[in-house]
C-alpha cells in the first residue's frame, strides 16, 4: 500500500520530521518497505513542456511531430504506438539536456527520422513506474507552469508491507486513524455527497449467487470522459497506478481513500436494465479490460447485463461496457462480494489488481454507500452538471454490530503498561470504537479482525506504543519442577540399554483383524478405531509383540546379529474401559539356533540391568505369567518371568518354534516385555556405596553334570544350601549340551567367587570348600566336575 503523505495530510495533521513518523508508523500500523522520494526541483531543472502541433514527417513505427515548447519550435519523434494527438502535452528533454534521473540526452534519429530530444516516461521522469508510455500532462497544465510543482513533487510516499488481516489498512482514511490515534489529533474524513435527495433507480438488481452479499447502483449523468486534471492524475500516480480518465481516475482514488472498491459502466451498455449476478459456466469466456479474453470455470462470480457477462466480480471489468469518448451517462457499482470467491477466480485466472487485492482481504458490506456517496462528491467536483438520475441498493441481510467485553485492567496487566483508562477511551474513539461505560466496545464494521478482548490489548498496546512496556522482571514463586517418573526412569532404561549395544526403534501401534486371530490376541481386551487409516490397522496394539517381529524381519535382511528395543505405550481395555500403559520390550536376534541360550541370557541380562538402573532389584524365574506377555507364543522351555518387589512385571522368553515357521522367519530370537508403567509407582532401591574389597577373591568356574530340566534357579539354591564359607556370588556361566553329554542332560558351567575382607584366601581353602560343595551336590545325584 503507497500512502502519498500529501494526500494523507488531508486527512490527519503529520509532525513535521517525516523519519520521525516513518519510525512510529513502522512500529504501530505496519512494516515500511520502502520511501519514496521525487527527484528535486534542480533534477528537473531540464524538463520542458512540449505541445504536439502537427505530423511532418513519418515512418513505418514512428512520427516526427513538429512541436512548441518555451524555447520555440522543436521536432520529437513518437512511436505510432502511444496514439498521441495534436493539441496534447507531454514531458520532454531536449538534446544537451539530462533527465532527472541524470540520464544525458542527445539528438536521436530514429528510423531515419531526426528528433530534438526525448519524451519522457513515468519511470525515466522519476515520478511513477510506468516505461511503456510517455508522460502526458492534463489540459489545465499551463504552457508556462513550474512542471515540478505541477506534477506535485514536493511530497513523500511511504510504500508499507500490510498483514492480510488488516482489510482497513488498504486506504489512506484506514491509515489516517491510526495517525490520529497515535497523536491524538483530529480526523478529517474525506466529504460525501449528500443523498438525502436520491431517488431510485430504474435498474433492476437480479442476485443469483450468495458470493454476493450487497450490490449497489447508482446512475450518474452529465459526465465526460476526457482526462482528469493533473492535481488527480498526481494522485493516481503516486498510489500506484496510472492515470486513464477523468472518470475511471476518480473512482479509483475513491477506493484508495476509503479502501472499497468500485467499478464504472457506461450506462448505455446496459441495455436490459437488469444487472445480474451469477457464477460463470464452465468454459464461458470474457474478454476484460486488458484486451485478454479469459475462460472461466464455476468459481468465477460474474456481473451481467441480462445473462450477458460485463465484469468479472471483484476484479475487472468487461472490454465492451468500458466508458469510452461518447460516454455521458455511467453507472456506479460497488457492492460486497465474498473474500474466497474473489481469491480463487483472481488465482484461478492469474489476474490480481487493486480490487480483487481488498475483496480477498475481507470487506465490510457497510462500506459500500460512504465509497459511492464520495465518489460522486468527486465527479460533481469535476463535472459542476453531473446528475443523479437514481440508485438501486439491494442488502437483504444487514450484519449485527460486534460487542467486545474489555477489562482494562486485564489489558495493563497483558501488557505490562500502565495505561489511563482515559487514554484508552481516547484512543479507541479516535480508531472508531464505540466505547460504553461498562467498558463494552462496540467494534467498526471495517475491523474484523478484532473479535476477543486479546485483541484490544493489542490496540491498546500497537498504538500507545510497546517502547512502554515496563522493563522489569515478572516476579513469581518457581516452585521446582515435578518429578515427571515416565521421562527419568524412562531416560535411565534408554541410557542402560544403548550402553548394551541395543538400539531404539519405534514401531507402529496398530494391529489387524489377522494379527489378532494369529497371536490369539482377547477381543474383549482390544480397543477399536472407529476411522482406521487403513482397512488392516483397525485396533490398538495390546502388545508390541507382533511389530517387533516385524522389525526383527527387515533388520535380518541387512544385519546378522542386533539388539532393539522400544518404550511405547500399548492399549487394552480393563473392566470395559480403554487405557494406555507405558511399556518396555527389547528383542536380541542373531543367526542360527540358539542351542546354549545366548540370546536368551542376553534379554534377560538386558532387561535386569534396565531394572537395576531404576533402583529395582528383580529376579527370574519360574512363576504366574502376567495375562499381558502372550506366554504362549513363545517356547514353553525357554520363557521365565521377571519379578518385581513381589509383582510379576516382566516376561522374558525365546519365539514359539511353530511361531517361527508359520511367520516364515529364518530363526527364533528371544525378547523381553516389562510393564514400565507397573514399575512407576514402585519406590526404588537406595543406593548404597559398597567400597572394594582391600584383599584379592578367587573366582573358580566349576561344571556340573545336571538333569535336562532341571532350573537354573534350582541349581543356584543347592549351591548355596550347601552352606560354603566366604561365597561372594553364584551365577551359571554357561550350558552345553552337544557332543560328550549323556542324553537328557546338560552341563552348566558355574561361576563361583570367594572372598575374604580381611586378608587374601588360600588356595587349600578354597579347594576345600569345592570339596564340599561336591559331595553336597552329589547327594542330590548332581556330579560336580572341577
Amino acid at each position: 500500500m503507497r500512502v502519498p503523505l500529501s494526500l494523507l495530510s488531508q486527512m490527519v495533521d503529520l509532525p513535521e520530521s517525516i523519519d520521525e513518523l516513518a519510525e512510529k508508523m513502522n512500529g504501530r500500523v505496519s512494516e515500511i518497505e520502502h520511501i519514496h522520494r521525487f527527484p528535486s526541483r534542480q533534477a528537473f531543472a531540464d524538463v520542458v513542456r512540449v505541445e504536439l502541433v502537427q505530423v511532418v514527417q513519418e515512418s513505418a513505427d514512428y512520427q516526427r511531430w513538429e512541436a512548441t515548447c518555451s524555447t520555440g519550435t522543436v521536432h520529437m519523434v513518437v512511436g505510432k504506438k502511444h496514439g498521441v494527438r495534436a493539441g496534447e502535452a507531454f514531458c520532454a528533454v531536449l538534446s544537451g539536456g539530462s533527465t532527472p534521473l541524470g540520464e544525458a540526452v542527445t539528438g536521436r534519429d530514429l528510423d531515419g527520422l531526426a528528433s530534438d530530444g526525448m519524451l519522457l516516461s513515468e519511470e525515466s521522469a522519476g515520478v511513477g513506474s510506468d516505461s511503456t508510455h510517455p508522460l502526458r500532462l492534463a489540459p489545465d497544465v499551463l504552457a508556462d507552469a513550474d512542471l515540478w510543482q505541477a506534477l506535485g513533487l514536493d511530497d513523500v510516499v511511504l510504500e508499507f508491507d500490510l498483514e492480510p488481516n488488516r482489510s482497513d489498512l488498504f486506504s489512506l482514511i484506514g491509515m489516517a486513524r491510526d495517525v490520529s490515534a497515535i497523536y491524538g489529533v483530529p480526523l478529517r474524513a474525506p466529504t460525501l455527497a449528500d443523498d438525502s435527495a436520491w431517488g431510485s433507480s430504474a435498474l433492476k438488481i437480479d442476485v443469483k449467487a450468495p458470493a454476493c452479499t450487497r450490490y449497489a447502483a447508482l446512475e450518474l449523468r452529465g459526465l465526460g470522459s476526457g482526462p482528469a486534471p493533473q492535481w488527480l492524475q498526481n494522485a493516481v500516480r503516486k498510489l500506484g497506478m496510472r492515470p486513464i480518465n477523468a472518470v475511471v481516475d476518480a473512482a479509483n482514488l475513491a477506493m484508495m481513500e476509503l479502501g472499497h472498491p468500485m467499478h464504472t459502466f457506461d450506462r448505455a451498455t446496459i441495455g436490459s436494465g437488469v444487472i445480474g449476478l451469477r457464477m460463470a459456466a464452465p468454459d464461458e469466456t470474457i474478454t476484460t479490460l486488458d484486451g485478454t479474453e479469459r475462460t472461466l470455470t464455476d468459481e468465477c462470480l460474474l456481473v451481467t447485463d441480462g445473462d450477458r457477462p460485463v465484469a468479472l466480480a471483484g476484479i475487472m471489468g468487461d472490454a465492451s461496457s468500458e466508458i469510452g469518448p461518447e460516454t455521458d451517462s455511467v453507472v456506479i457499482e460497488a457492492a460486497h462480494f465474498d473474500m474466497f470467491t474473489v481469491r480463487r477466480a483472481s488465482r484461478r485466472l492469474a489476474l490480481r489488481t487493486e480490487a480483487s487485492l481488498r475483496f480477498e482481504k475481507g470487506l465490510a458490506p457497510q462500506g459500500v454507500m460512504p465509497a459511492v456517496r464520495r465518489l460522486v462528491q468527486l465527479l460533481s467536483g469535476l463535472y459542476p452538471d453531473t446528475q443523479v438520475l437514481g440508485l438501486v441498493d439491494h442488502w437483504p441481510e444487514p450484519p449485527a454490530d460486534h460487542v467486545i467485553a474489555f477489562d482494562p485492567d486485564l489489558a495493563r496487566k497483558r501488557l505490562g503498561m500502565d495505561v489511563p483508562d482515559d487514554l484508552i477511551r481516547s484512543r479507541f474513539a479516535a480508531l472508531g470504537h464505540q466505547v460504553g461505560p461498562d467498558w463494552s466496545v462496540t467494534i467498526p464494521p471495517w475491523r474484523p479482525d478484532l473479535r476477543i478482548q486479546e485483541d484490544l490489548n493489542e490496540e491498546v498496546g500497537r498504538i500507545h506504543g510497546y517502547e512502554h512496556v515496563v522493563a522489569e522482571l515478572p516476579k513469581a514463586e518457581l516452585a521446582p519442577p515435578k518429578d515427571n517418573p515416565v521421562f527419568t526412569r524412562g531416560f535411565a532404561a534408554r541410557r542402560t540399554l544403548t550402553g548394551l549395544g541395543f538400539d531404539e526403534i519405534y514401531l507402529g501401534v496398530w494391529v489387524s483383524q489377522q494379527q489378532v486371530e494369529r497371536f490369539g490376541l482377547r477381543p474383549d481386551t482390544l480397543v477399536q478405531l472407529k476411522n482406521p487409516l487403513h482397512a488392516h490397522l483397525e485396533f490398538f496394539r495390546p502388545s508390541a509383540l507382533p511389530d517387533l517381529i516385524e522389525a526383527v524381519r527387515e533388520n535380518r535382511k541387512r544385519h546378522d546379529s542386533f539388539k532393539l528395543f522400544e518404550l511405547a505405550k500399548v492399549y487394552g481395555r480393563i473392566d470395559g474401559k480403554a487405557q494406555d500403559r507405558n511399556h518396555l520390550c527389547g528383542a536380541v536376534a542373531g543367526p542360527g539356533e540358539d542351542k546354549a541360550g545366548e540370546r536368551f541370557y542376553a534379554a534377560r541380562d538386558a532387561a535386569l540391568a534396565a531394572l537395576a538402573a531404576l533402583g529395582l532389584s528383580a529376579s527370574v524365574g519360574i512363576g504366574e505369567v502376567p495375562k499381558w506377555a502372550l506366554a504362549h507364543c513363545f517356547h514353553p522351555g525357554r520363557q521365565a518371568v521377571i519379578t518385581v518387589a513381589g509383582h510379576p512385571l516382566g516376561f522374558v522368553g525365546e519365539l514359539h518354534p511353530g511361531l517361527v515357521r508359520d511367520l516364515g522367519l529364518d530363526e527364533a530370537f528371544s525378547a523381553f516385555f516389562i510393564d514400565f508403567q507397573g514399575l512407576l509407582d514402585l519406590p526404588a532401591e537406595r543406593t548404597r556405596f559398597v567400597p572394594p574389597a582391600r584383599f584379592p577373591g578367587i573366582e573358580v568356574h566349576a561344571n556340573v553334570l545336571a538333569p535336562e530340566r532341571l532350573l537354573a534357579a534350582e541349581l543356584l539354591a543347592t549351591v548355596r544350601a550347601a552352606g560354603l564359607e566366604r561365597l561372594e556370588h553364584a551365577d551359571i556361566r554357561d550350558v552345553y549340551a552337544g557332543k560328550g553329554v549323556p542324553d537328557g542332560h546338560k552341563r552348566v558351567t558355574l561361576e563361583l567367587a570367594f572372598q575374604h575382607p580381611d586378608r587374601s584366601l588360600r588356595s587349600e581353602e578354597v579347594d576345600a570348600w569345592v570339596q564340599t560343595l561336591k559331595s553336597h551336590l552329589a547327594t542330590k545325584e548332581l556330579n560336580l566336575e572341577v
